[in-house]
């Protein structure tokens, strides 16, 4: 049986595409550099959880630990 993996840039994908017009205007909203989010995107860096949770946290949501299901 193989584990299905998900990657917490794809949900962040959705969030910005979802909650906001432009890239631009989530980094204004949260404090990231679109320089960043763009190398993150791009799954060539990652947020450290610090970082991902206090941006989160700027726009009323938090990271949340879920069981394989």
């Amino acid at each position: 049986m193989s584990k299905v993996r998900t990657d917490y840039r794809d949900a962040l994908e959705t969030l910005i595409s979802d909650k906001f017009k432009t890239r631009k205007r989530f980094c204004d909203a949260t404090g990231l550099s679109e320089t960043m989010l763009s190398h993150v995107l791009a799954r060539r860096k990652h947020l450290s959880i610090d970082a991902l949770t206090d941006a989160l946290a700027k726009i009323g949501y938090r990271l949340r630990i879920l069981p394989n299901r």
